[in-house]
């Protein structure tokens, strides 16, 4: 009976010395997984911002080289009020 008990104890011991190491792994791979996601999640978030930077250097070009159009739009159509002006004191 002694006997009996002792193996029983001893089978206990090892399941649950299993047991213990399949939560520590369980955890291990729990705590990897929460790690990859918060570097996903921070990949597309500085990925999202470099996204944003370079959309506003691309509008701040379009920008700049709107300028230049609007300003000669603006000449063009004084040199086409003044032509049309003299046009109309020469007749």
């Amino acid at each position: 009976m002694a006997l009996t008990n002792r193996l029983l104890d001893v089978e206990q011991s090892q399941t649950q010395l299993l047991l213990d190491a399949q939560q520590s792994h369980s955890q291990q791979l729990l705590e990897a997984q929460q790690l990859q996601s918060r570097q996903q999640a921070e990949a597309q978030r500085q990925q999202a911002e470099a996204q944003r930077q370079q959309l506003d250097t691309v509008q701040a070009h379009a920008a700049d080289s709107l300028q230049p159009h609007e300003q000669l739009a603006q000449e063009r159509l004084h040199v086409q009020l003044a032509e049309d002006r003299l046009g109309r004191r020469r007749i």
